[in-house]
């Protein structure tokens, strides 16, 4: 039984180190074509100011 907990905790362990790895991985991203190193994915439009009719 307590051979069962430890490979679960490694297994919870490895699920949430790359979870929080991904969320970091996706707001370096976002950052990253914000500063204009990497253009955006097809399918993204730029949010435009002051117009109710622009496709977010």
């Amino acid at each position: 039984m307590e051979i069962l907990h430890g490979i679960f905790s490694i297994i919870l362990g490895v699920v949430g180190f790359s979870s929080l790895w991904s969320i970091l991985e996706l707001v370096k991203q976002r950052k990253r074509v914000e500063k204009g190193w990497f253009p955006k994915g097809p399918g993204h439009h730029k949010k435009q100011k002051n117009n109710k009719d622009a496709v977010k």
